[in-house]
């Protein structure tokens, strides 16, 4: 259990939630034996709005222009980065658009001296469920997504 005298610095990630055509896009990521499936987006910049960061991150990632829409989620919990374990993580998920209907290609970039491997894809909303993403927070979302999409 992580307690907040353990966290000495804040790191928050913006994500962008993607439905179209009955689709959700979601990205996996590899670096080194680690790999992990989360919704598209990443770190905001010191100087760097919201909305832009998450223009940047789907820019970066998947080479793809985006409107970020409306509000959906923010974390109140206290949660530690899985990755930096002194860092208390907040993370925003948007509901976002494009006109854009690019190819999801593969990227790689070198980052942390590794190669770091990006890769989107879309997934049909009837086979999307929170097991097929990595983080805890990713999977809270899910299933607000999924009662949202199937109420009742």
């Amino acid at each position: 259990m992580v307690s907040g005298n353990d966290l000495n610095a804040f790191n928050i990630r913006v994500y962008g939630i993607w439905i179209r055509n009955n689709e959700i896009l979601l990205s996996t990521e590899k670096t080194g034996e680690l790999e992990f499936t989360k919704f598209p987006g990443g770190g905001l910049h010191f100087g760097e709005g919201i909305g832009d960061c998450l223009k940047r991150e789907f820019r970066e990632e998947l080479n793809i222009e985006i409107q970020p829409k409306d509000l959906f989620y923010v974390n109140e919990n206290l949660v530690a980065s899985a990755f930096h374990k002194n860092q208390q993580l907040i993370s925003i998920y948007y509901l976002v658009d494009s006109t854009e209907n690019p190819p999801l290609l593969p990227i790689t970039e070198h980052r942390w001296g590794k190669d770091y491997h990006v890769q989107a894809m879309w997934v049909q909303l009837q086979n999307f469920h929170a097991e097929l993403l990595y983080f805890p927070i990713d999977k809270i979302v899910a299933e607000m997504l999924k009662n949202r999409l199937n109420p009742g």
